[in-house]
């Protein structure tokens, strides 16, 4: 049995051979029967959390041409994925599993107001936890996170903010997340302190 991914990343690193672009490696997907339905099973599975690798992806293309013949191949094995999904499913809740946005337990958290988990002892009040979230936020640390995670939508502003990147190939997966760990480890691993109603928490 194929092991679940819930990352379109890490999907396509296992496809990807070494040294391969990954405009080659998108085409080469298609053509391959069992690595295009994982790829389709983790794009439908978990839609909010491949938006960067979404972004990769469209911005991968040495051409304009490449990039709409792969995004009309790629609809069109999409619509044969779904409605080969509808045509086999008999529960309306298997149906809903494709459909992240519009099943009743999403629309519940989201419109219901509900609460999950309890405040600790420690902060007294809910006031109280909120501005350490807030103080932790606004850290360096997380705010240079922040901006390292925004520039990894777009290769230019990465290559200004850190001229390094030019050494690795940003389409292969395996160098670009080698490349991110060690940089965000080195800008934002580095324990710091937080001060607030008299404690210091780390």
């Amino acid at each position: 049995m194929t092991k679940r991914k819930n990352k379109i990343s890490d999907v396509l690193s296992d496809i990807q051979k070494p040294n391969e672009h990954l405009e080659k490696t998108l085409f080469r997907m298609l053509q391959d029967e069992e690595s295009l339905h994982l790829f389709l099973t983790t794009v439908i599975q978990n839609p909010r959390d491949n938006k960067q690798a979404y972004r990769l992806i469209t911005n991968c293309f040495k051409t304009t041409q490449k990039k709409r013949e792969w995004l009309y191949r790629y609809r069109e094995a999409y619509t044969n994925y779904i409605n080969r999904y509808f045509a086999s499913t008999e529960r309306i809740e298997d149906i809903l599993k494709v459909m992240p946005n519009l099943n009743p337990w999403t629309l519940e958290q989201r419109f219901g107001k509900i609460r999950m988990g309890t405040i600790p002892d420690i902060f007294e009040n809910e006031s109280s936890f909120l501005t350490l979230i807030k103080k932790i936020n606004t850290s360096s640390a997380v705010k240079t996170f922040k901006h390292i995670k925004k520039l990894e939508c777009s290769l230019p502003d990465f290559q200004e903010s850190f001229p390094s990147v030019k050494k690795i190939d940003w389409f292969n997966f395996s160098e670009k997340s080698d490349f991110l760990r060690d940089l965000l480890q080195k800008k934002c691993g580095k324990p710091f302190q937080i001060k607030q109603n008299g404690k210091t928490y780390q």
